[in-house]
């Protein structure tokens, strides 16, 4: 695998940092994956496909982690944990790991980094044993009742089998999160 399997998506508002994503498919090592970044202490987003409609929902998540960062207001560990969190409707932590965080058995994975450099990049797209594979993937991997489960949408917000509706209620959901 080369470091041309991660894509970078553009931070208009964001210049100074930069945002990194593949999707991975037929990962045999899941597993082995978390255990292993844990130990070497290296902070990336590893998130369950199965909830991301389109590649904005990451975007947005991603965004309002990177201002929490500039802000110094996290409220996890780092950035790339926070985008896991945002990606989440709820406030609670654990609970947005559980169902936005990549969880083995699970054969894909999104990872996404927030400012690395080029030779972490290469170490993390060499660390998952699987199929990398283009962003655009995303829009058949997502598991529309999933999504509307963990988001908590109705056919009324978006009906069945709208993705761009779906796309949109979730997008609403991470937008709004903490807005009272």
């Amino acid at each position: 695998k080369s470091l041309f399997v991660m894509q970078q998506l553009p931070l208009a508002l964001f210049p100074n940092h930069t945002l990194h994503a593949c999707v991975f498919h037929n990962v045999e090592n899941g597993p082995e994956i978390l255990p292993w970044l844990q130990s070497k202490d290296i902070s990336v987003a590893l998130i369950n496909p199965e909830v991301v409609v389109d590649v904005f929902q990451v975007f947005i998540a991603a965004t309002k982690a990177i201002q929490a960062l500039d802000t110094e207001s996290l409220m996890t560990k780092n950035v790339n944990s926070e985008i896991i969190f945002n990606l989440s409707p709820a406030n609670n932590i654990g609970e947005s790991f559980k169902k936005f965080g990549f969880q083995p058995p699970s054969s894909s994975l999104l990872l996404v980094v927030v400012d690395a450099d080029k030779d972490r990049l290469l170490e993390l797209t060499q660390l998952v044993e699987g199929t990398p594979a283009t962003l655009k993937t995303l829009n058949n991997t997502y598991d529309e009742a999933l999504v509307r489960k963990h988001y908590h949408i109705e056919t009324h917000e978006a009906p069945a089998g709208d993705r761009e509706a779906l796309l949109r209620a979730a997008v609403h959901a991470i937008s709004t999160k903490g807005v009272q």
